[in-house]
Protein backbone atom coordinates (compact mmCIF):
# COMPACT_ATOMS: atom_id res chain seq x y z
CA UNK A 1 0.00 0.00 0.00
CA UNK A 2 1.02 3.56 -0.60
CA UNK A 3 1.76 5.63 2.17
CA UNK A 4 3.01 9.18 0.50
CA UNK A 5 1.00 11.16 -2.07
CA UNK A 6 4.15 11.28 -4.28
CA UNK A 7 4.54 7.38 -3.82
CA UNK A 8 1.03 7.47 -5.04
CA UNK A 9 1.77 9.10 -8.37
CA UNK A 10 4.56 7.14 -9.26
CA UNK A 11 2.50 3.71 -9.09
CA UNK A 12 -0.22 6.32 -11.31
CA UNK A 13 2.15 6.03 -13.78
CA UNK A 14 3.34 2.80 -13.35
CA UNK A 15 0.03 0.96 -12.84
CA UNK A 16 -3.14 3.03 -12.88
CA UNK A 17 -5.44 0.49 -11.62
CA UNK A 18 -3.19 -0.85 -8.99
CA UNK A 19 -2.68 3.01 -7.68
CA UNK A 20 -6.60 3.49 -7.52
CA UNK A 21 -6.70 0.46 -5.25
CA UNK A 22 -3.91 1.87 -2.71
CA UNK A 23 -5.23 4.68 -2.85
CA UNK A 24 -8.64 3.68 -1.65
CA UNK A 25 -6.97 1.71 0.82
CA UNK A 26 -4.22 5.05 1.76
CA UNK A 27 -7.74 6.80 2.49
CA UNK A 28 -9.10 4.09 4.61
CA UNK A 29 -6.11 4.19 6.56
CA UNK A 30 -6.30 7.94 6.93
CA UNK A 31 -4.74 9.36 3.77
CA UNK A 32 -7.09 12.37 3.71
CA UNK A 33 -7.81 14.36 0.80
CA UNK A 34 -4.33 13.43 -1.01
CA UNK A 35 -5.08 9.65 -0.68
CA UNK A 36 -8.41 10.65 -2.36
CA UNK A 37 -7.31 13.22 -5.23
CA UNK A 38 -4.53 10.56 -6.37
CA UNK A 39 -7.42 7.90 -6.60
CA UNK A 40 -9.24 10.96 -8.81
CA UNK A 41 -5.61 10.80 -11.16
CA UNK A 42 -5.85 6.82 -11.07
CA UNK A 43 -9.76 6.46 -12.31
CA UNK A 44 -8.73 9.53 -14.82
CA UNK A 45 -5.34 7.58 -16.67
CA UNK A 46 -8.00 4.35 -16.52
CA UNK A 47 -10.46 6.81 -18.86
CA UNK A 48 -12.75 6.67 -15.54
CA UNK A 49 -13.72 10.12 -16.10
CA UNK A 50 -16.97 9.97 -14.43
CA UNK A 51 -15.21 8.66 -11.04
CA UNK A 52 -12.49 10.99 -11.46
CA UNK A 53 -15.02 13.61 -11.75
CA UNK A 54 -16.84 13.13 -9.00
CA UNK A 55 -14.55 12.37 -6.23
CA UNK A 56 -12.41 15.81 -7.61
CA UNK A 57 -15.81 17.95 -6.98
CA UNK A 58 -16.67 16.59 -3.74
CA UNK A 59 -12.99 17.48 -2.83
CA UNK A 60 -13.49 20.82 -3.87
CA UNK A 61 -16.81 21.16 -2.60
CA UNK A 62 -16.32 20.18 0.83
CA UNK A 63 -12.90 19.29 2.08
CA UNK A 64 -12.20 21.70 4.68
CA UNK A 65 -8.79 24.18 5.15
CA UNK A 66 -7.76 24.18 1.49
CA UNK A 67 -7.15 27.34 0.18
CA UNK A 68 -9.84 28.95 -2.12
CA UNK A 69 -7.11 28.83 -5.58
CA UNK A 70 -6.65 25.34 -4.56
CA UNK A 71 -10.35 24.71 -4.49
CA UNK A 72 -11.29 26.46 -7.90
CA UNK A 73 -8.15 24.11 -9.39
CA UNK A 74 -10.06 20.82 -8.22
CA UNK A 75 -13.07 22.29 -9.60
CA UNK A 76 -11.30 22.78 -12.84
CA UNK A 77 -10.11 18.91 -12.89
CA UNK A 78 -13.39 17.77 -11.99
CA UNK A 79 -14.83 20.35 -15.16
CA UNK A 80 -12.45 18.21 -17.27
CA UNK A 81 -13.64 15.16 -16.03
CA UNK A 82 -17.13 15.85 -17.17
CA UNK A 83 -16.18 17.49 -20.80
CA UNK A 84 -14.75 14.46 -21.70
CA UNK A 85 -17.57 12.75 -21.01
CA UNK A 86 -19.74 15.32 -22.93
CA UNK A 87 -21.30 16.73 -20.50
CA UNK A 88 -20.80 20.33 -20.84
CA UNK A 89 -23.65 21.71 -18.62
CA UNK A 90 -21.90 19.43 -15.33
CA UNK A 91 -18.60 21.24 -16.49
CA UNK A 92 -19.91 24.59 -17.17
CA UNK A 93 -21.55 25.04 -13.48
CA UNK A 94 -18.32 23.53 -11.89
CA UNK A 95 -16.22 26.22 -13.56
CA UNK A 96 -19.00 28.89 -12.62
CA UNK A 97 -17.85 27.18 -8.60
CA UNK A 98 -14.69 28.11 -9.73
CA UNK A 99 -14.64 31.26 -11.12
CA UNK A 100 -16.82 31.95 -7.73
CA UNK A 101 -13.77 31.47 -5.64
CA UNK A 102 -11.65 33.51 -8.20
CA UNK A 103 -13.37 35.86 -10.36
CA UNK A 104 -11.93 36.75 -13.91
CA UNK A 105 -9.08 34.35 -13.77
CA UNK A 106 -8.54 33.69 -17.62
CA UNK A 107 -7.55 29.91 -17.32
CA UNK A 108 -10.51 29.63 -15.46
CA UNK A 109 -12.29 31.57 -17.91
CA UNK A 110 -11.48 29.57 -20.74
CA UNK A 111 -12.06 26.22 -19.34
CA UNK A 112 -15.61 27.34 -18.80
CA UNK A 113 -15.71 29.19 -22.76
CA UNK A 114 -14.84 25.22 -23.51
CA UNK A 115 -17.82 23.75 -21.92
CA UNK A 116 -20.24 26.82 -23.21
CA UNK A 117 -18.62 25.99 -26.64
CA UNK A 118 -18.99 22.32 -26.50
CA UNK A 119 -22.81 22.97 -25.48
CA UNK A 120 -22.94 24.93 -28.96
CA UNK A 121 -23.68 28.73 -26.92
CA UNK A 122 -20.52 29.95 -29.08
CA UNK A 123 -21.42 33.74 -28.50
CA UNK A 124 -21.54 33.23 -24.43
CA UNK A 125 -17.81 31.30 -24.85
CA UNK A 126 -16.60 34.47 -26.74
CA UNK A 127 -17.60 36.55 -23.71
CA UNK A 128 -15.65 34.57 -21.74
CA UNK A 129 -12.99 34.45 -24.02
CA UNK A 130 -12.56 38.50 -24.63
CA UNK A 131 -12.49 38.61 -20.85
CA UNK A 132 -9.65 36.05 -20.46
CA UNK A 133 -7.77 38.05 -23.63
CA UNK A 134 -8.16 41.15 -21.67
CA UNK A 135 -6.77 39.37 -18.12
CA UNK A 136 -4.19 37.84 -20.12
CA UNK A 137 -3.34 39.06 -23.96
CA UNK A 138 0.14 37.08 -24.51
CA UNK A 139 -1.14 33.67 -24.04
CA UNK A 140 -1.26 32.05 -27.48
CA UNK A 141 -4.17 29.11 -26.43
CA UNK A 142 -6.36 31.43 -25.33
CA UNK A 143 -6.44 33.34 -28.42
CA UNK A 144 -6.63 30.40 -30.61
CA UNK A 145 -9.42 28.78 -28.81
CA UNK A 146 -11.11 32.44 -29.81
CA UNK A 147 -10.15 31.92 -33.45
CA UNK A 148 -11.93 28.62 -33.29
CA UNK A 149 -14.96 30.11 -32.10
CA UNK A 150 -15.05 32.97 -34.05
CA UNK A 151 -14.19 30.52 -37.09
CA UNK A 152 -17.57 28.73 -35.98
CA UNK A 153 -19.44 32.08 -36.09
CA UNK A 154 -18.71 32.90 -38.93
CA UNK A 155 -16.08 36.01 -38.23
CA UNK A 156 -13.11 34.37 -40.17
CA UNK A 157 -10.58 37.85 -40.69
CA UNK A 158 -11.18 37.98 -36.78
CA UNK A 159 -9.90 34.45 -36.27
CA UNK A 160 -7.40 35.36 -38.62
CA UNK A 161 -6.55 38.12 -36.58
CA UNK A 162 -6.03 35.65 -33.58
CA UNK A 163 -3.86 33.34 -34.92
CA UNK A 164 -1.75 35.82 -36.14
CA UNK A 165 -1.31 37.12 -32.97
CA UNK A 166 -0.90 33.33 -31.46
CA UNK A 167 1.84 32.56 -34.12
CA UNK A 168 3.70 35.90 -33.48
CA UNK A 169 3.84 34.66 -29.51
CA UNK A 170 4.87 31.28 -30.53
CA UNK A 171 5.85 30.53 -33.85
CA UNK A 172 6.13 26.46 -33.44
CA UNK A 173 2.72 26.66 -31.86
CA UNK A 174 1.27 23.29 -33.53
CA UNK A 175 -2.32 24.12 -31.76
CA UNK A 176 -2.29 27.59 -34.00
CA UNK A 177 -1.08 25.84 -36.84
CA UNK A 178 -3.95 23.62 -36.57
CA UNK A 179 -6.77 26.13 -36.49
CA UNK A 180 -5.08 28.36 -39.22
CA UNK A 181 -5.28 25.10 -40.87
CA UNK A 182 -9.28 24.78 -40.42
CA UNK A 183 -9.73 28.30 -40.88
CA UNK A 184 -7.86 28.36 -44.62
CA UNK A 185 -9.51 24.98 -45.45
CA UNK A 186 -12.86 27.18 -44.60
CA UNK A 187 -11.39 29.51 -46.80
CA UNK A 188 -11.18 27.61 -49.95
CA UNK A 189 -7.36 27.43 -49.80
CA UNK A 190 -6.86 23.75 -49.24
CA UNK A 191 -3.37 24.04 -50.23
CA UNK A 192 -2.48 26.51 -47.28
CA UNK A 193 -4.31 24.52 -45.21
CA UNK A 194 -2.48 21.56 -46.15
CA UNK A 195 0.77 23.35 -45.44
CA UNK A 196 -0.76 24.38 -42.17
CA UNK A 197 -1.22 20.44 -40.74
CA UNK A 198 1.92 19.44 -42.13
CA UNK A 199 3.73 22.26 -39.87
CA UNK A 200 1.89 21.08 -36.85
CA UNK A 201 3.88 17.49 -37.84
CA UNK A 202 7.28 19.18 -38.00
CA UNK A 203 6.53 21.11 -34.72
CA UNK A 204 4.52 18.03 -32.89
CA UNK A 205 5.14 14.73 -34.51
CA UNK A 206 3.15 12.65 -31.98
CA UNK A 207 0.54 13.05 -29.70
CA UNK A 208 -3.32 14.02 -29.96
CA UNK A 209 -2.80 16.98 -32.28
CA UNK A 210 -0.57 15.40 -34.84
CA UNK A 211 -3.14 12.72 -34.92
CA UNK A 212 -5.74 15.19 -36.02
CA UNK A 213 -3.48 17.25 -38.33
CA UNK A 214 -2.43 13.22 -40.11
CA UNK A 215 -6.22 12.86 -40.46
CA UNK A 216 -7.07 16.00 -42.03
CA UNK A 217 -4.14 15.31 -44.25
CA UNK A 218 -5.72 12.24 -45.69
CA UNK A 219 -8.94 13.69 -46.10
CA UNK A 220 -7.25 16.05 -48.29
CA UNK A 221 -5.33 13.13 -50.44
CA UNK A 222 -2.38 15.49 -50.65
CA UNK A 223 1.10 13.68 -50.39
CA UNK A 224 2.48 10.91 -48.45
CA UNK A 225 2.13 12.36 -44.51
CA UNK A 226 5.08 12.05 -42.45
CA UNK A 227 4.71 9.71 -39.57
CA UNK A 228 6.15 9.55 -36.15
CA UNK A 229 9.10 7.96 -35.18
CA UNK A 230 9.13 4.96 -33.45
Amino acid sequence: MVNSYQQCLALVEQDPALAAKSAEAWFAGAGGAAARHCAALAHSAQGEHAAAGVILESLARDEPGIPNRTRAELYGQAAASWLLLQEAGRSEAVMNSALALAPGDPEFLLQRAEARAAAGRDWEALDDLNQAIDSAPDEPLVLVFRAAVLRQVGSLDLAGDDLARALTLDPESPDAFLERGYLRQAQGDLAGAFRDWLAVLRFSPEGGVAEIARRNLRELEGPAVPQPKN
